[in-house]
Order: structure tokens, then sequence, then C-alpha cells
């Protein structure tokens, strides 16, 4: 499927497809990825999608019974790039304060991916002041171990703040003493 995709999309493989969705704004390497999986579900290019470049992206013109396959990997792509952007500055902070440490990307890209939870939850809730579902300017700063989101109701301009701290188990030293056969499961 994936040779197929890259085929497609390096050639630019287009469809004349009646009332066609369009997803564009994709890197290559997006592109690629969401036309392997159109393949993978039996859809072919030419016949029931289309790649075209716009500017430096690439976009994909599909007809729209088929977004249902595609939308739950569009969501995910957009996540992980939000999540790639909070851990590169998580990241970055805690390396200028503790150095590089063993395991430090892992946890900067688990405590992003929470930061992003907490955030698609306050914004995707009822507005506990007034009950109306409205959107939310979402704001974060990180410090230190915790990040802080503030969050600020468009429709009645209520405010709320939520405080994250990282799950640091990795950073903390063991004692001199520690051995393998401690950690034994109990029986």
């Amino acid at each position: 499927h994936l040779d197929r995709a890259t085929e497609a999309v390096s050639s630019l493989i287009t469809a004349e497809i009646p009332r066609n969705e369009v997803v564009d704004g994709l890197s290559f390497d997006d592109a690629v990825l969401l036309c392997a999986c159109l393949e993978r579900y039996g859809l072919k290019a030419g016949r029931d999608y289309g790649v075209y470049q716009c500017g430096t992206g690439f976009g994909i013109s599909i007809n729209p019974r088929y977004l249902p396959i595609i939308r739950p990997m569009i969501r995910d792509l957009h996540t992980m790039r939000i999540v790639g952007k909070i851990a590169v500055e998580i990241l970055s902070t805690w390396r200028k304060e503790y150095g590089k440490r063993l395991g430090d990307v892992y946890e900067a890209l688990d405590f992003a991916h929470r930061i992003v939870e907490e955030r698609n939850r306050l914004s995707h809730k009822r507005c506990p002041a007034c009950g109306r579902f409205s959107g939310a300017v979402i704001k974060g700063v990180l410090r230190g171990d915790f990040y802080i989101i503030y969050a600020r109701r468009l429709c009645c301009n209520y405010r709320e703040r939520s405080i994250l701290w990282a799950n640091r188990d990795l950073w903390r030293h063991r004692p001199q003493s520690y051995s393998p056969q401690e950690t034994s499961s109990r029986d």
C-alpha cells in the first residue's frame, strides 16, 4: 500500500470526482500516510481519490462517502502535530533546568499528550456558568514540573484554570542499595 501511495503523491494522480471533499495543507509524509490508509481500504488513486499540490503542501480530493475512513487519521495527525510542538517546548525547558536524562523524550511526549487531552476537554464541554456549548480561548504556560491551562469561555467570559503535573518517575534518583531482586513481584 505504501508504494502505491508514494507513487500517487509523487506523480500527483488526479481524479474527476463529482461533489468531492478536499483535505489540504498536508506535508508529503502526511499525504502518503493518508493515501496508504485509503489504499488499505481498497480505494484506488485516480478513481476514488486524487492528489494535488497546493503551494508547498499537498491535498487530497475524495468522494464524501469515504470521509469516515479518513477522518480518524486526520484527527490523529492533527493531534500529533500539536503534541509535537508542546513536547519540544517541554523538553527544551526540562533540559535547561535538569540536563539531558534517560527517558526525558518519552516523558515529554506523554506529558504533552495529557496536556492536549485536557485542552480538548476544556474546549469541548459545556460552560459551567451558563450551560451553553461555546468555544474557549485556551492558553497554556509551563512552569517547571507542571503546566497551567487557562480557558476563557466565549459565551459569558467565564474563566477556568487547570493544572497538570508531570509524571517524573524516571527523573528521581534511585537509592544506592537498589537491586533488581528487591523489585520482584509479590506472590
